[in-house]
């Protein structure tokens, strides 16, 4: 069984296998990541669901380039919400802080050594 939050199959497929360029993707995701993680907490604790959402969103565009499934389908489903149920989403905002911090950990302790 693998227990991988990610599948780097297609970014592989994207740069012929040049660990030198996939290292680089790597540390962008995971710059780019955080400061959407950031940006989410920022606009969850100061209740703009309208910006949450375009934070979602971005987060989950750069995630499916990992095949960061379970993060995808995590800001999917916050996205789908209506506005006035957002006010509900705790466990679905500490699932994808949980799930993007497993992620990150993961591909620094097995890529980016």
């Amino acid at each position: 069984m693998n227990d991988s939050p990610i599948d780097l199959e297609n970014l592989r497929k994207i740069t012929g296998g040049d660990k030198d360029i996939e290292d680089l993707l790597l540390e962008e995701f995971i710059s780019s990541s955080n400061k959407l993680i950031t940006e989410l907490k920022e606009n969850y604790e100061n209740e703009n669901y309208k910006d949450l959402k375009v934070s979602l969103h971005s987060l989950r565009g750069i995630c499916m380039n990992l095949n960061a499934d379970h993060l995808v389908e995590l800001c999917q489903a916050i996205e789908k919400e209506e506005i006035e149920v957002l006010e509900k989403v705790d466990n679905f905002i500490e699932g994808v802080i949980e799930e993007h911090l497993k992620i990150t950990s993961y591909i620094r302790d097995n890529y980016l050594k």
